[in-house]
């Protein structure tokens, strides 16, 4: 995303520290100038409100969906950006998504619509690389303002180059994606089986002895305490107390 795919393509500094070395033929506008935002648009729903609207638009919050509702406030193809509550700090987690079709997003993540010179996907991955100390503030939760958010340049190579890029990327973390996908819906899986379990057996609907008896053999017998030698230890040790007392007190 700093270094575009050809090696041997001639660099120079951006002027940003964060960001270091691009090509020659990049250029790097604040974000500003680059998209529309549309957070205008936005409007947040309560719980008791989305219970009311249910349905199976995304609803979205600052970094995820939180619910699905029956109406609709954008369909294109757009950038969320966390506004507050993201993890703007947290390596690995992001904090730009795409989206696209009918969705609608509350006041929590910023809605950018991309110009001509930007594609959305490429967009993503470049705020998912951003260091936004300096950009985010706030005293008691972080924030990314429209001010700060419009101030974050932007590496900026031809859309053709950018298609490349992203076409890239995506080849290149599909099997990760694909397995962390896996895995994600396995601790899911697993979850909704140790809650039934645990109420399964309190409920009484689970005998645990019955369902004991069919658990495969152990392999080997795990090594037991001898209460005889675990008792003879502590009366020794008990013994050696009142001795090393007894000793203190004649020396007293």
């Amino acid at each position: 995303m700093t270094r575009g795919l050809d090696p041997t393509v001639r660099r120079r500094h951006s002027g940003i520290d964060w960001l270091g070395d691009i090509p020659e033929h990049w250029v790097a506008p604040h974000l500003r100038y680059l998209v529309r935002c549309l957070d205008g648009t936005r409007i947040p729903m309560n719980a008791v409100q989305r219970g009311a609207l249910q349905g199976d638009v995304p609803y979205w919050g600052a970094n995820t969906v939180i619910d699905h509702v029956s109406n609709w406030l954008f369909d294109e193809h757009l950038v969320l950006l966390g506004e507050d509550g993201a993890p703007f700090f947290e390596p690995g987690r992001d904090v730009a998504f795409f989206v696209s079709g009918k969705i609608w997003v509350n006041n929590h993540a910023h809605v950018l619509r991309c110009g001509s010179r930007l594609l959305p996907r490429y967009l993503v991955h470049v705020l998912n690389c951003v260091d936004y100390i300096g950009f985010v503030d706030g005293s008691t939760r972080d924030k990314l303002t429209q001010q700060g958010m419009g101030s974050i340049p932007i590496q900026l190579p031809p859309v053709a180059e950018q298609a490349a890029i992203v076409s890239y990327i995506d080849e290149q973390t599909s099997v990760l994606t694909c397995a962390a996908t896996t895995a994600d819906r396995q601790i899911e899986l697993l979850r909704e089986y140790r809650t039934r379990l645990i109420a399964d057996v309190v409920t009484g609907k689970l005998d645990v002895l019955e369902a004991a008896s069919q658990l495969p053999d152990q392999v080997g017998e795990p090594e037991l305490l001898d209460d005889s030698d675990a008792l003879e230890e502590g009366d020794e040790s008990e013994d050696e107390m009142d001795l090393d007392g007894a000793a203190g007190e004649v020396e007293a």
